[in-house]
């Protein structure tokens, strides 16, 4: 392994993903995390007694 790519790797540089494709991966994992919050959410409110 050759000094510039040591640095790389020690300077935290992901070689596994092009930016793009992680950039996508985080918007994935953002809308899945949203999807479970509304779920969540109108679960909630479902089981939320009504005297309130």
């Amino acid at each position: 392994m050759d000094d510039e790519l040591k640095n790389a790797i020690k300077g935290g540089a992901k070689l596994d993903k092009p930016p793009e494709e992680e950039l996508k991966a985080r918007e994935e994992e953002k809308k899945k995390r949203m999807e479970e919050l509304k779920k969540l959410a109108s679960k909630l409110e479902k089981d939320k007694p009504e005297d309130e």
